[in-house]
């Protein structure tokens, strides 16, 4: 469009409703211009793509065909046909039909016409839609004056109005600046401007600039007369059918020299605005029509429903004496056995009154009818036939107008004033009331029970932890003394090893005990794939070794190394498994844990776990960065071992409680029975399941799996994106080549798995065949998970040993402790494996090799003192942190500054501590407290100082500063928790030591407990000697680093 006013003389026609007429070329005419026609629904000629959103460009014309443009195509077209009403427009009319346009505007050279304007071709239709609407001569709308008032002031008009053309007159909705006009008004059509604005033109804004210049209104009465227009701009109301309904137009009584592009913009867009009111409010008059139409539907309906609702309806007039029945419904009959001719006119009060019909009751319905409010009991009446019934009866008053009458007298000319009662047979529900009052006894005796019992289990387990730290404590100090003879460290280590059976049965029981009632939580955290694997190998294997099993681990490549799940509870079950592997193998066999990994389909909520078991829900997990948007991942563990297997018939009640595969008296092995049921449990709370795959004789494979988010990095701390899969870092030994040596295929997955996640590549030798056929560039093992083993092209030795950076040479697998008689045997058995481990060994004296042993290896097979030189030996199974550190040592000279299994930020503390602690003990229990000092004197802390109880401790805190508090939570004259509460409140930060809980109490509770008072950390009864040295060395870390201790909330001890 351009910006003069004479614009339209050069332009084709816009259409309202459709696009030009099937594409055919346009005559040649002076009136032809280089543009394309703007349609409101449909592409151009030349199937350009309209624009999408009214940006200006740089051209105005376009700009503005722009703006239409995209108002247009919201709507849609409309068919010329008959008219039906469309839903989007509030009852609007749209027509169907083939499209048609209308007659194009005539140009400022046509010849003034005092008929009006030409008739647009879908007049009928367009006047259908515009009398739907329901806006004519309807009363002035703020709305509307607001955007006509806006429109004045933006444009500086005289007059600004909304006008909708009608069949002989324009109608005015809104008028601003006309003084003396009041709305509704209308004036004649054929003198109106606006007649124009409704046809079709490329410009759909009519601009009269000068209207004595300008031929089609030069002659109109309202230029040559009153009021004298001079200027005139209006834009068209388009409908959601592309139907004009009139225009938004101003007005000026002194000529204008231009009318820019951007201001038609803009009075377009106030256009719209109004047509955007028409439609909202036509929306509301429809939506009210219909709340009209369903409220009179609701209320026959009611009227319906009374007449036959199931319950009895009565209404009693109190005005007259007596109070006569007045009216009541066929559920009334039903229930009382009186028919409706039977009881109007009599009174209701004593009708349904019987021997045992409660007299409190019926006083407090008279109450309530003499005081005119209403009421609700429920009483025992009597039907016709003298039958008991349990009645629900409500009533309340209600008033109604003169001249209402219900089959009594006539009284039309007094307010009437009645009751309206509700009855309702309500005998089964009293009975049934009964029996669930009944039942709610039986379950407040059943959870007296419960807690009873579960009282008894946690006061049992108190007072057996406490003598059983003492024991254990003191049996691990004793096998710790360097001058035990084997015989007194053997009876030491029974000691010890009947202690932790008798705990491992306490805390099966308490488990077990705590899913019964529901009371088992998860507490989810970042951790170590590898580390948590790593944990659970320690603890089988000394067992491992005095039986002679081979005990091994790998994790696939596809396995995140941090993952989101509550450790404790994988270590539980992982434990239990192995040890249960470790029962029910014989010397010689394996025992293995294999961990794979993919993609779960599902997400896990913000919260924690989204799965559940059977027992219950688990809690949610802390609020850390990172940790909702990482990918989900199912984890599978398998825990495979050679031994006796198990029956088919009995696999499948497996993992009831309380079931084992013997249980007579002569049964081999020992248990309760319960763990593999908690483990299941425990698996399923975590998202996943558990099951068995067993042959008899052949060995068992437990597999579990759960369902966590996951990454290859430590993610504390970091926010990530949604899903974002951080990739595994690279390590100062990435790209280096290592020569595995050994002849079993666990030994080939474990160290090959670690080494592929650290960057290693990777060469088996599984024989002396293979190991005398070495390749010079041998490939990286491609599935070390699965104990591939590459083949290999002849070479020398020696010219291949180069090739490689390390050589790992395993050992063969004895027995227990041997007699030397039996020596022979079993150097006869492993000879291949013996000549095998010597020929790695020997290969290169210039490599480093790395020999894994156990202590039984060591003690049998002895290398040549000429092979020790360069040979180290590591503990199998192989301990991922000490093997690391091992290898960056041997390949980079260098040691790691964090572990690998830490997340990022935590530090190696050195081995000595650099500043002793001082270390206050509160324990109640005297040979506890020894066996305390005995314990913290082995870990190098002599500064220890002892309180009885809390009390005793406040007052040492006054005399004695102190760095770490180990406090008893049970004692007393004052317990661990209030102390320390006090301990907070009454000392400055400065002097508030670190207090870490000892508790016998395994409750869910006790740690939220232990937080809320104030302390860093607990260790539940008996302590272990490993994790209180842990948390000591923790706790002198933050001693070191007195900003970090600030900050401090919660150490996690595992």
């Amino acid at each position: 469009m351009a910006s003069s006013c004479s614009s339209e003389l050069h332009e084709e026609p816009w259409h309202a409703n459709g696009s030009a007429a099937e594409g055919k070329k346009r005559p040649s005419s002076p009136l032809e211009s280089h543009e394309e026609p703007w349609h409101a629904n449909g592409p151009t000629s030349r199937g350009k793509k309209r624009p999408a959103s009214p940006i200006p460009q740089d051209d105005g014309r376009a700009a503005k065909l722009a703006t239409v443009a995209n108002w247009g195509s919201n709507w849609g077209g409309y068919h010329a046909g008959e008219a039906t009403t469309s839903g989007l427009c509030g009852g609007a009319m749209v027509p169907h039909g083939p499209p048609l346009v209308g007659p194009p505007r005539p140009g400022p050279d046509a010849e003034f016409d005092p008929k009006g304007a030409p008739i647009p071709t879908n007049e009928e239709f367009r006047i259908q839609v515009l009398r739907s609407y329901n806006i004519l001569d309807t009363e002035p709308e703020l709305r509307y004056d607001r955007l006509t008032s806006l429109a004045s002031m933006i444009f500086h008009s005289a007059v600004s109005l909304i006008a909708f053309v009608d069949t002989d007159s324009v109608c005015w909705k809104s008028n601003t600046g006309y003084t003396g006009v009041t709305v509704p008004f209308s004036v004649p059509r054929a003198s109106s401007f606006c007649q124009y604005v409704v046809l079709p033109s490329t410009d759909p804004v009519l601009v009269v600039c000068d209207a004595l210049k300008d031929g089609r209104f030069c002659l109109n009465p309202l230029v040559t007369g009153d009021p004298h227009i001079r200027f005139y701009a209006g834009a068209p109301l388009v409908t959601q059918g592309n139907f004009v309904l009139g225009s938004l137009c101003i007005i000026d009584f002194k000529p204008r020299e231009k009318f820019t592009n951007e201001e038609q913009e803009m009075l377009m867009s106030l256009a719209q605005l109004v047509v955007l009111e028409i439609e909202k409010h036509s929306r509301a008059l429809e939506l009210q029509r219909l709340q009209v139409e369903r409220f009179e539907e609701d209320k026959r309906g009611l009227l319906q429903a009374i007449d036959a609702f199931s319950e009895g309806l009565v209404l009693a007039d109190v005005s007259q004496k007596g109070q006569p029945i007045v009216f009541v419904n066929e559920g009334w009959e039903t229930i009382t056995g009186y028919s409706i001719q039977e009881v109007l006119g009599l009174h209701c009060g004593s009708l349904l009154e019987g021997p045992l019909t409660d007299i409190e009751t019926k006083k407090t319905i008279a109450d309530a009818c003499r005081e005119e409010r209403s009421v609700s009991v429920e009483i025992l009446n009597y039907r016709k036939d003298g039958s008991p019934f349990w009645n629900w009866l409500r009533i309340r008053p209600v008033v109604f107008p003169k001249g209402t009458s219900f089959g009594g007298g006539d009284n039309s000319e007094m307010t009437r004033r009645y009751y309206f009662g509700i009855l309702s047979d309500c005998t089964l529900r009293k009975e049934k009331e009964l029996e669930l009052e009944t039942i709610r006894l039986q379950e407040l005796e059943a959870e007296a029970s419960v807690r009873t019992k579960r009282s008894f289990v946690a006061n049992i387990s108190h007072e057996i932890r406490t003598p059983m730290n003492a024991i254990l404590a003191c049996s691990q100090l004793l096998t710790d003394m360097p001058s035990l003879t084997d015989e007194q460290r053997e009876l030491s280590q029974m000691i010890q090893g009947s202690g932790q059976q008798l705990l491992s049965l306490i805390n099966d029981i308490l488990d077990f005990s705590k899913m019964d009632a529901g009371k088992m939580e998860l507490k989810a955290a970042e951790f170590n794939v590898w580390g948590c694997i790593d944990f659970c190998m320690e603890m089988l294997v000394l067992r491992c070794e005095s039986k002679g099993l081979y005990l091994s681990y790998n994790i696939d490549e596809s396995v995140p190394d941090w993952i989101w799940a509550d450790e404790v509870r994988l270590r539980q079950i992982l434990t239990n498994l192995l040890s249960n592997s470790a029962k029910f193998t014989d010397e010689g066999g394996e025992v293995e844990v294999s961990v794979s990994a993919k993609r779960a389909r599902r997400r896990i909520s913000k919260e924690g776990f989204d799965e559940v078991g059977p027992s219950g829900p688990s809690t949610t997990s802390p609020a850390v960065d990172g940790k909702a948007d990482l990918p989900e991942y199912e984890l599978t563990l398998a825990v495979r071992d050679t031994g006796i297997g198990i029956p088919a018939g009995f696999q499948k009640m497996l993992f009831d409680a309380f079931t084992q595969c013997d249980n007579s008296r002569t049964r081999r092995y020992e248990g309760t029975g319960l763990g593999l049921a908690i483990s299941k449990d425990l698996a399923e709370r975590m998202g996943g399941t558990m099951w068995v795959e067993s042959e008899e004789g052949i060995g068992s494979t437990f597999y579990v799996t759960i369902t966590a988010p996951g990454s290859m990095q430590s993610t504390s701390g970091r926010h990530l994106s949604l899903n974002q899969k951080l990739p595994r870092q690279s390590t100062p030994i990435t790209g280096k080549r290592a020569l595995l040596v050994g002849a079993r295929a666990p030994f080939h997955r474990m160290v090959g798995s670690m080494l592929k996640a650290w960057g290693v590549e990777v060469c088996i030798a599984a024989s002396e065949a293979q190991l005398g056929a070495l390749a010079s560039a041998p490939l990286p093992v491609t599935a070390a998970s699965n104990g591939a083993r590459p083949c290999l092209d002849l070479m020398e030795i020696d010219k291949s040993v180069g090739n490689f950076d390390v050589i790992i040479v395993d050992s063969p697998v004895t027995g227990r402790v041997f007699e030397s008689e039996k020596l022979g045997e079993i150097l006869d058995d492993n000879r291949n494996a013996i000549a095998l481990m010597q020929r790695g060994c020997s290969l290169g004296g210039h490599v480093p090799t790395l020999l894994l042993t156990s202590k039984n290896t060591k003690n049998v097979f002895s290398l040549d003192a000429d092979l020790m030189g360069h040979v180290m030996c590591v503990s199998r199974p192989v301990r991922i942190n000490p093997f690391y550190s091992t290898l960056l040592q041997v390949l980079t000279n260098v040691s790691p500054a964090t572990p690998l299994t830490s997340p990022v930020g935590t530090l190696l503390i050195e081995d000595r501590p650099a500043a002793p602690l001082q270390i206050t003990v509160v324990e109640d229990n005297l040979v506890n407290q020894k066996v305390l000092h005995k314990v913290l004197r082995s870990l190098k802390y002599e500064n220890i100082r002892t309180a009885n109880n809390g009390l005793e401790v406040l007052q040492l805190m006054k005399e004695h500063s102190a760095d770490v508090v180990l406090m008893d939570v049970q004692m007393p004259e004052m317990d661990g928790l209030t102390a320390t509460s006090r301990i907070k409140a009454d000392f400055p930060e400065e002097r508030q030591p670190m207090v870490i809980a000892l508790t016998a109490d395994v409750g869910n509770d006790i740690e939220n407990e232990c937080r809320e008072a104030g302390m860093i950390g607990y260790l539940s009864k008996p302590v272990r000697k490993s994790q209180l040295e842990n948390l000591l060395r923790k706790c002198l870390y933050y001693k070191q680093h007195p900003a970090e201790r600030r900050t401090l909330k919660w150490i996690d001890v595992l």
